[in-house]
């Protein structure tokens, strides 16, 4: 059995079938021709798939965001204000900072 690895696949699609089987779609970075042949010449072919999946990729660039100024606000800011002020005013700067170099 051919082994291949695929990082940074995303689980496009995933349909229950007639009997009870599951076909899963999946989409990959883009490939090199290596790859791509290997991956062609086990078209059709039983396989063994181990996925691991990064539960952060399950949330939207946003969340993902809030998620990561909630612990650093967490680890280090702690103001009176809250975390959804301070969150506020972070979002705020971030796109101020892009606005200037707009403006530069």
């Amino acid at each position: 059995m051919t082994t291949i690895q695929i990082p940074n696949a995303t689980i496009d699609k995933i349909t229950t079938l007639q009997d009870k089987c599951l076909k899963i779609v999946l989409v990959t970075r883009e490939l090199s021709y290596g790859e791509m042949c290997t991956l062609f010449s086990q078209y059709q072919q039983e396989a063994t798939v181990e996925l691991e999946i990064d539960r952060d990729l399950t949330k939207t660039p946003s969340q993902r965001l809030r998620s990561r100024l909630f612990v650093y606000y967490k680890e280090t800011k702690k103001t009176e204000k809250g975390f959804n002020s301070w969150y506020a005013d972070a979002l705020d700067q971030i796109g101020n900072s892009y606005l200037e170099k707009l403006n530069k």
